[in-house]
Formats: structure tokens, C-alpha cells, sequence
């Protein structure tokens, strides 16, 4: 693959990851996911049309179909990583609360400043504003895209022979 399909895709994330930026900064959006799908691959697909148009036929040259792949690849695996890089883990979390403290703490004063309701709180959030989760006359529900969400994992778990909640 040529250095210049690197220079190009690297450009492209490059412009992606600022717009990326710029709009969480001035307003963070409900569903992340989805915000991330149209920050980093809309840009693919306009390109895509706007060369089919401009180029008037349906194949492309190398570096093109290259480029886009490659950019398709790497912007999947960004968007796929993003929750990973924007929760609270609770390795994080405990690596945070360490880390505060010059001297360390010994496990038992980990475990009384470790609080997991926040862990909770912020992915019933998550849920909820990703529309995988419901709330309604007190109760918490999972919707119909939470149930379609939920399938392919399941479906995986059974394949592998895990129980479900291990492994």
C-alpha cells in the first residue's frame, strides 16, 4: 500500500477526530454511538457518492477503494472502542483513587472509598440514552433495540458454552 494512502487516511481521521472533539466540547450528544457513526463514516459514504458521481462509473482505482477501506476499518474500531475509553472502568476507578494518595492504601481502605453505585449510575445512563433501556412509572425496561442489541451476544455466549453472567 502506498505512503500515500497512509497521508490520506491519516488526514481524514485526522479532521474526524476534530470535529469529533469540537462537538463534544460545545455539546455533548445523547447517543454516542450514533454521533460517532456520523462523525467518522458520513464523511465515507459522501466521499464514496460524490467520486461515483464525479467519476461517472462504479469502480474505483486502488488507492481509492484502499483508502476507504482502511478508514472504514480504523473508524469501526474507534467507535467500537469509544465506550471503553469514555467509562468509568473500575480498574480506572481504582487506579484513580491510588494514585490520590502519596503514600497508597492498603485493600481495606480501597474498598471503603470505592463506590460502585457511580459505576452503576453512569451506565444506566449510558442505557438510557442509547434508547437500550427504558424508564417509566418507576420501573427500568429494556426496549426492543435493547433486545436486539442483547441477541448477538447471547447467541455468541451460547456458542462459546458460557453461562450466562461468567466467563
Amino acid at each position: 500500500m502506498p505512503a500515500f494512502v497512509f497521508f490520506v487516511e491519516f488526514a481524514l481521521l485526522f479532521v474526524c477526530f476534530l470535529v469529533h472533539i469540537v462537538l463534544w466540547r460545545w455539546r455533548r450528544p445523547r447517543n454516542h454511538g450514533a454521533a460517532l457513526g456520523v462523525i467518522f463514516l458520513l464523511p465515507l459514504v459522501v466521499a464514496t457518492l460524490f467520486l461515483m458521481i464525479f467519476l461517472q462509473t462504479s469502480s474505483f482505482p486502488e488507492n481509492l477503494f484502499s483508502i476507504l477501506l482502511l478508514h472504514l476499518s480504523v473508524s469501526s474500531a474507534y467507535i467500537l472502542t469509544y465506550p471503553a475509553l469514555e467509562g468509568l472502568s473500575p480498574s480506572l476507578l481504582c487506579l484513580l483513587l491510588i494514585g490520590k494518595e502519596r503514600t497508597g492504601l492498603t485493600a481495606k481502605e480501597l474498598r471503603l472509598r470505592f463506590d460502585e453505585t457511580i459505576l452503576r449510575e453512569q451506565k444506566m445512563q449510558d442505557l438510557l440514552d442509547s434508547g437500550l433501556i427504558l424508564e417509566s412509572e418507576g420501573k427500568v425496561c429494556v426496549t426492543e433495540r435493547g433486545k436486539r442489541f442483547v441477541r448477538p451476544f447471547l447467541l455468541l455466549r451460547r456458542l462459546l458454552g458460557l453461562p450466562l453472567g461468567q466467563g
